[in-house]
């Protein structure tokens, strides 16, 4: 996954360089779930602050076409005692002029900041979304979407004895969608 990721960002250096580029602020919040090895969904203990924030800043670079954007930033996932930055790289296809509804997905990388018992130190998975963006002045657009996490390596490992006097080991993967909004702001158009 971090060599697929790599490569997207060389291929996006060396591409067009008359492209339009933004930036955008980015503050999100979510529920967390986490899946376990019988699939179900297990939500956070009550010993854990009940909602996740994320707050960072993204960048997209639009491809060539007026429709196709490729979107990568910085995030930091906060809950409780537990912090991860994330870099996301999606793809976002969107439609319109004013207001432009979108899709977008991709992968994403998580890093583990500090030790925490029972917790991986990197995270990756993909994350699909869709939204929308309101444009209000040439350079400033507001938006709105939703965005999926959906983890594939185990984040969180947590080993109970049990009644056959062994160990049971439960697996889990992240699993999150955050609710985000922002300003995204047109550094370069396109010409």
């Amino acid at each position: 996954m971090k060599k697929i990721f790599i490569l997207v960002l060389l291929s996006l250096i060396i591409n067009d360089i008359k492209s339009q580029y933004s930036i955008a602020p980015k503050f999100g919040i979510s529920a967390p779930f986490f899946i376990g090895n019988d699939i179900k969904y297990y939500k956070v203990s009550d010993s854990f602050n009940p909602m996740i924030y994320n707050s960072g800043i993204t960048f997209e670079y639009q491809l060539k076409g007026n429709h196709s954007y490729l979107n990568s930033g910085i995030l930091l996932f906060h809950f409780d005692k537990i912090k991860y930055i994330s870099i996301p790289l999606n793809l976002k296809i969107s439609l319109g002029k004013k207001i432009k509804p979108y899709i977008n997905f991709g992968i994403y990388n998580s890093f583990l900041i500090g030790s925490v018992e029972n917790y991986k130190k990197y995270d990756c998975g993909i994350n699909p979304g869709f939204g929308f963006q309101i444009k209000i002045f040439k350079e400033i657009e507001l938006f709105l979407e939703y965005q999926k996490y959906y983890g594939i390596k185990t984040a969180y490992v947590e080993v109970y004895p049990n009644q056959m006097g062994g160990n049971d080991i439960e697996y889990y993967n992240n699993n999150f969608g955050f609710y985000n909004f922002g300003i995204n702001y047109t550094i370069k158009e396109k010409k």
